[in-house]
C-alpha cells in the first residue's frame, strides 16, 4: 500500500506533519479525520518501495537461497 504524507492543524491550531499508509487518498483522509484533525495536504510519497529481493543489500547466493526455499516449501 502506498505511503501518504500530510500536514494538518489541531484544533488548537497547531500544525502537525506526518504520514499514513493507506490503500487511496481517501481511506488516507479517513484515517487523519478520524483523529479531529483539520487537513491542510496530502500527497502521496513517490519514493517507490523496492522489494527485499531487489534491495542492494541481498547477495545473488542469497537470492538464490530464498528462491530455493520457496519452492521447496510448495
Amino acid at each position: 500500500m502506498p505511503k501518504y504524507n500530510y500536514v494538518v492543524t489541531t484544533n488548537s491550531g497547531l500544525r502537525k506533519e506526518g504520514s499514513v499508509i493507506a490503500s487511496d487518498p481517501a481511506a488516507a483522509r479517513e484515517k487523519i479525520k478520524s483523529d479531529d484533525l483539520i487537513i491542510i495536504s496530502i500527497t502521496q510519497d513517490k519514493k517507490i518501495v523496492a522489494h527485499f529481493w531487489e534491495r542492494p543489500g541481498l547477495t545473488f547466493q542469497e537470492k538464490m537461497l530464498f528462491t530455493k526455499h520457496m519452492a521447496m516449501m510448495t
